[in-house]
């Protein structure tokens, strides 16, 4: 009685909404307006449809009097019987209409009904098989019938193509359209919009490819439909609305005016500059006084996540912040010697390379500021560390370039002329107020999932995409 009583609700159901039995009031109504009532067809249909959809595959299919392709009456025969041992299982007929478990939840009922089966697993796989092809027939079946019939329902009810599958295919899918948003992570109100009659922008589109996966439908189906609109507009206005990534964005720019000191251009005065400073840095017993927090600490090569430069090992064991040091080094010197249209100091690469530029106020902070202008204004945790560096090297008393003034024979007369001590400690207070100042973030990490942010269950659509290769 249950199940007689099923069948005629699920082929009776869509009567009860004819335009003439809505009421002013009613939700589906105020949710997309005035529309004329959609139908999926039945499985009967769907079975000459799918007999034809055969053929056109089969390259060995013949033609009826009509010029009709036809496929291989046992091969359709097969795949007919499958379609009704599927129906069967869920309690229907092929005069039932096109539901959800063809459609929008085709996978849970896949699953479902290929588990309940005695068979062996090579008739699985071709039941398998068959069903899938029903499935792609009844796709290709509702979208061919809602873009013939977009230009007749944008006549009479403003609806387009997008529109019409839209409608069609939730009223299938025998949810509520916000249920449906939720489970496909997508705008309630969005949906709600597309369904009174708005066409989605091109942000949309994912919350679309969502949506065409939640509904059973195929890959770009609706998102087709919905930005056919935009043909022949130029790409910048069909992608403006795409929110771009500050920090992508200044890389793709900043990656073109490279300016950091390959390691094979560092000159053996360097050199020998950076092996004394890392005895100092990782020694027990330092000739010159060093603070308690400025050694670096060696370890061995099992114990370090990344791959070190050889310059940042002693004795077979590496320095993390040693690296760390080496690459700011460079990159400063890569600064004082790029040319002065370029924003650098125009100085020749032997004559940049020491440690003595440390300790020059006026060249650390055009450092500081050239690589502030590259960030767009910001400044971030890059400079700070350089701040950092320069504020050890240069402190009054545990800085390893105040108790080593010969450094100064290593810069032009105009500076090395002044007051060695004088010109550290400036130096240092010029570092401690960029480090005060650097309050910025250079790669916001939100920015590339701000669509997953922005939704009420962010976990969900990777949730699903799980699922769906869990299916495959």
């Amino acid at each position: 009685m249950k199940f007689l009583f099923r069948i005629k609700l699920e082929m009776s159901r869509y009567r009860k909404h004819l335009r003439h039995n809505v009421s002013r009031g009613n939700a589906w109504q105020r949710t997309c307006g005035p529309i004329q009532p959609t139908m999926n067809p039945k499985y009967d249909e769907l079975s000459t449809f799918h007999r034809n959809c055969l053929a056109g595959r089969n390259g060995s299919a013949h033609k009826d009097s009509s010029g009709t392709r036809l496929c291989s009456s046992q091969s359709f025969r097969n795949s007919l019987s499958t379609l009704h041992s599927f129906l069967s299982y869920h309690g229907k007929t092929t005069d039932a209409r096109i539901g959800r478990e063809l459609l929008s939840q085709f996978g849970e009922h896949l699953k479902s009904y290929i588990d309940s089966l005695g068979v062996t697993a090579h008739t699985k796989a071709d039941r398998r098989s068959h069903l899938r092809s029903w499935r792609k027939s009844a796709n290709e079946m509702l979208h061919a019938h809602a873009a013939s019939d977009g230009a007749s329902d944008r006549d009479t009810s403003g609806a387009s193509a997008f529109h019409q599958l839209l409608r069609q295919a939730i009223a299938a899918a025998h949810e509520k359209p916000k249920t449906l948003a939720r489970r496909c992570g997508a705008s309630t109100s969005a949906i709600q919009r597309w369904l009174k009659g708005a066409f989605p922008n091109v942000r949309a589109r994912p919350s679309l490819h969502r949506l065409e996966g939640a509904l059973g439908l195929p890959p770009d189906s609706l998102s087709t439909l919905a930005y056919e609109r935009t043909a022949g507009c130029p790409d910048a206005i069909i992608h403006g609305g795409c929110s771009p990534i500050a920090y992508r964005e200044r890389l793709r720019v900043n990656t073109k005016n490279r300016y950091l000191l390959a390691l094979q251009q560092l000159n053996v005065s360097f050199l020998a500059e950076w092996g004394a400073f890392f005895e100092y840095k990782t020694t027990r017993c330092p000739g010159l006084k060093r603070s308690s927090r400025g050694v670096w600490r060696l370890l061995p090569s099992s114990q370090i996540g990344g791959k070190l430069p050889a310059l940042a090992y002693l004795h077979g064991r590496g320095a993390a912040s040693a690296a760390i040091a080496l690459g700011d080094l460079r990159t400063f010197f890569g600064y004082l010697t790029l040319p002065v249209e370029r924003g650098g100091r125009g100085i020749p690469l032997n004559d940049a390379q020491s440690l003595a530029w440390l300790a020059s106020p006026v060249t650390v902070n055009g450092f500081l500021e050239f690589r502030t202008a590259r960030s767009n204004g910001l400044i971030h945790n890059g400079q700070q560390r350089f701040a950092q560096l320069v504020a050890s090297l240069t402190h009054p008393r545990t800085g390893y370039l105040t108790q080593l003034p010969h450094f100064s024979q290593c810069l032009p007369e105009a500076i090395a002329g002044k007051d060695w001590q004088a010109l550290c400690r400036k130096t240092h207070e010029l570092c401690h107020e960029w480090t005060r100042a650097a309050i910025n973030t250079s790669r916001a990490p939100q920015e590339p999932i701000q669509g997953l942010l922005a939704l009420s269950e962010p976990l969900a659509p990777i949730f699903r995409a799980i699922d769906a290769l869990d299916m495959k």
